[in-house]
């Protein structure tokens, strides 16, 4: 018997009333003769035995009334075991606990923990001869006791056991727990399954286990299905969230993505949707949820500053299963891109200034840059590595000491925008800076009065994908008069990759690396000296993409996410950086550096923050991410009890028997009451005669 309530027992104590007031009452009289009296002594020794047995009732009854309440207020529960015991002989059986993500579903009291009394009774039942193993059926199979005849072992793996955040191989299981019985000289084989029987745990397209006999002959072992869940289990769940910047609205602007889903039956109605940044709630939205149904809601939000910051989206009111009622990642706002811009033609007339137009399309509303403008003379002076990107504008061949110092930017991962003009003398760029173009200049080619257009670019670079449809009409409009041509590309130099092409087959724009930096060569002037491109929609984006593909901000990849259970890619910018990762619970989980020279962590066993640690132990926040529960876990769909019957064959048992179904047959508190009343109106007629 088990208790609710226990705390009421100590009303228990109110039974002594009744006693307390019977022995209070046992005083004897001082006897006094009297003779007229002598008559009423007669009658009342006829009647002494009468009245004795109606005062016996009446403390009996006033003591079950005081006993009977507060034993009903302690809302005792009279637990039957499930019937596991077989008619047809002892048996060796296998105990395969269920620990999917699905027991963490609370109606105020977890399924594991119903799980675990249900596995515990089963247990119980079992003959002294009957050899008995546990298996904790998580993610994968996992033998907790071998077969034996250890009660206690299995008792102690049951009190230790919890459940996980994926959902349960339950078939995996099955098999590993018939083959645990082999070794068993006992004719018959028996699983006992505590599971709550959801669809992502148990696949029917799959066959049921097999056992063997000591002799080696196959037998269908019997099955007994222990539900201990209701008859539906509803949940709703974020199963998706989803990050990306957007440019165009703002520079630290970014639009967050949430699927929500319903699982199982029930719908909801108005359901609260908050955004969450490093935990206040910056937005709010309301949906409704139809069973089986998956809703997306967009939010879009202005980060302050640049930083590091943790994004949750979070069902307002938490249901029965509330791990999977939110979804988190880490966001990483970068600081502006910095440019120097490197002007070889500077004038008076903003519109004849080599710098001017690059310079107004960088400092556009939305711009990702900072740009900084000198001229040759004073751009030297400045200390290069200060900057991400290096626009050379119509520049005169660097001497060595500025080559070297372009080398050793493009070698700590700078970016080189490089633009020709009057200035640029072909034969003294090849000779001063070869190794740093991407093709060597060749000759100035005038295209006539009417000049050429743009015949192709190739929009699966970075730079060109925004150029689609109307997008790219501006470029395709545009009209070069003179442009740079370029010298074929040597078998031993660094790819160059064309980005647009004109109508005659020349290169207009060129991307190359050179180790960790990279460079863009664009072979006509960025003013309305040689083209009229300046003029056109399309110069402003594809200065800006420039810049952002130059620095590697158009690089940067969504927040890393990471799914519990499953190994993640760490994206470290060094492989080596890594030298472990702190869980949410504390404990520091090994990184593996695999043959590609990328860092991997082992599986995640928790949902929350990681952190990444250098080998010095400290962490960078950037590194952080989330791990996040599987969205197949949060799947309460149950079988339906007829389906697993039919999986398990004619020659297999089956067993269901829920546990609130057993307790509503046996209403001990309701008794109780009843009884209470009972007894209170039988005193009360005693006491009226």
């Amino acid at each position: 018997m088990t208790f609710g309530a226990p705390w009421m027992l100590l009303g228990l104590a109110a039974a002594l009333i009744p006693l307390l007031i019977h022995l209070f009452d046992r005083r004897r009289p001082r006897r006094v003769p009297f003779a007229a009296l002598a008559f009423v002594l007669r009658s009342q020794r006829r009647t002494a035995s009468r009245l004795k047995l109606k005062r016996i009732l009446l403390y009996a009854l006033r003591t079950l009334i005081f006993l009977a309440i507060p034993l009903a207020l302690a809302q005792p529960r009279w637990r039957h075991g499930a019937k596991v015991t077989s008619t047809r002989g002892l048996a060796a059986t296998a105990v395969v606990l269920d620990q999917s993500f699905a027991l963490r579903w609370s109606d105020g009291r977890p399924l594991f923990a119903r799980a675990q009394e249900e596995a515990r009774a089963a247990i119980r039942a079992l003959a002294p001869e009957e050899p008995a193993s546990l298996i904790l059926c998580g993610e994968r199979p996992a033998i907790a006791v071998p077969l034996g005849f250890d009660r206690g072992g299995l008792f102690t793996a049951l009190q230790l056991a919890a459940p996980g955040y994926r959902p349960a191989a339950l078939n995996q299981c099955l098999e590993s727990a018939a083959g645990t019985l082999d070794a068993s000289p006992l004719g018959r084989r028996r699983l006992i399954v505590v599971s709550a029987a959801t669809a992502t745990s148990l696949r029917l397209d799959v066959s049921p286990p097999r056992a063997h006999l000591a002799n080696g002959q196959e037998v269908v072992p019997d099955i007994d299905f222990l539900d201990i869940a209701p008859t539906s289990l509803p949940n709703r769940a974020l199963v998706g969230l989803r990050a990306e910047p957007v440019p165009e609205l703002g520079l630290r602007s970014w639009r967050f993505t949430a699927l929500t889903r319903s699982f199982a039956s029930g719908a909801s109605r108005d359901a609260q949707l908050n955004l969450e940044i490093d935990g206040a709630v910056v937005a709010k939205s309301f949906l409704n949820l139809e069973e089986q149904g998956t809703t997306q809601k967009v939010f879009t939000y202005d980060f302050p500053g640049s930083g590091v910051f943790e994004v949750t989206a979070r069902l307002a009111r938490s249901d029965a299963l509330a791990e999977d009622d939110h979804r988190s990642l880490i966001v990483n706002v970068p600081r502006p891109t910095r440019a120097l811009l490197i002007n070889g033609a500077p004038s008076s007339q903003k519109y004849r200034d080599e710098a001017y137009f690059v310079e107004s399309a960088l400092a556009a509303s939305g711009s990702p840059v900072k740009a900084t403008t000198r001229d040759p003379d004073a751009a030297w002076n400045e200390n290069l590595m200060d900057f991400d990107a290096l626009f050379l504008l119509n520049v005169a061949a660097p001497s060595s000491e500025h080559v070297q110092r372009i080398e050793r930017f493009l070698s700590k991962g700078g970016g080189v925008f490089l633009s020709v003009g009057d200035n640029v003398n072909p034969e003294a760029w090849n000779a001063a800076a070869g190794w740093i173009l991407p093709r060597k200049f060749r000759v100035v080619k005038t295209a006539g009065t009417t000049g050429i257009g743009v015949r192709r670019i190739s929009q699966a670079h970075p730079i060109m994908a925004p150029f689609v449809e109307r997008a790219r009409e501006g470029l395709f409009a545009a009209r070069f008069l003179r442009f740079m041509l370029l010298e074929p590309g040597e078998a031993d130099a660094a790819p160059a990759e064309p980005l647009v092409v004109l109508d005659d087959g020349a290169l207009l724009l060129v991307a190359s690396q050179r180790g960790k930096g990279r460079i863009l060569f664009f072979v006509s002037t960025v003013d309305r000296d040689w083209n009229d491109l300046v003029l056109t929609p399309s110069f402003l984006p594809l200065i800006q993409r420039s810049a952002g593909w130059l620095s590697g901000t158009l690089d940067r990849q969504e927040p890393l996410q990471a799914t519990v259970g499953e190994p993640t890619e760490l994206a470290t910018p060094d492989s080596q950086l890594a030298s472990g990762v702190k869980a949410p619970s504390g404990a520091i989980l090994p990184v593996v550096v695999t043959a590609d020279g990328t860092s991997q962590t082992p599986p995640l066993r928790e949902p929350g923050r990681y952190r990444v640690l250098e080998p010095d132990e400290t962490t960078r926040p950037e590194l952080d991410f989330f791990a996040n529960i599987e969205p197949t876990a949060s799947d309460t769909t149950r079988i339906p009890e007829t389906d697993l019957k039919t999986w398990t064959g004619q020659t297999a048992s089956i067993e269901t028997a829920t546990v609130d179904a057993r307790r509503r047959a046996f209403p001990a508190w309701t008794f109780l009451f009843m009884l209470a009343a009972v007894a209170f109106f039988i005193e009360g007629v005693l006491v009226r005669k």
